[in-house]
């Protein structure tokens, strides 16, 4: 596994269950001006050649009850501080 390393203090962290694709940002959620899609279906969004987040798709996460309450406590501190929704970020990506 390799090892990003972000200057940022916060993650942003939103889990779709539906499409089972967990978006991870570095710093508040941004419109990506390039991704690249690797091999293991992550993709990783750059803003002007800085890593901003990635997205991990196929996760198969929504089955394991830690991570549910992690993504329950994130939208819990999404609502209370802000940021954009999972539908939001879809449509950022251009994502259905």
């Amino acid at each position: 596994m390799r090892q990003v390393k972000a200057k940022s203090k916060r993650l942003w962290v939103d889990y779709d269950k539906e499409a089972d694709v967990l978006y991870v940002s570095f710093d508040k959620p941004q419109r990506a001006t390039d991704s690249v899609l690797r091999k293991d279906n992550i993709l990783l969004r750059y803003r002007s050649k800085k890593l901003i987040g990635v997205t991990l798709i196929g996760t198969k996460l929504s089955t394991d009850p830690k991570f549910m309450a992690l993504i329950k406590r994130s939208r819990v501190r999404h609502k209370a501080h802000g940021g954009i929704s999972s539908a939001q970020m879809r449509r950022r990506l251009g994502l259905k």
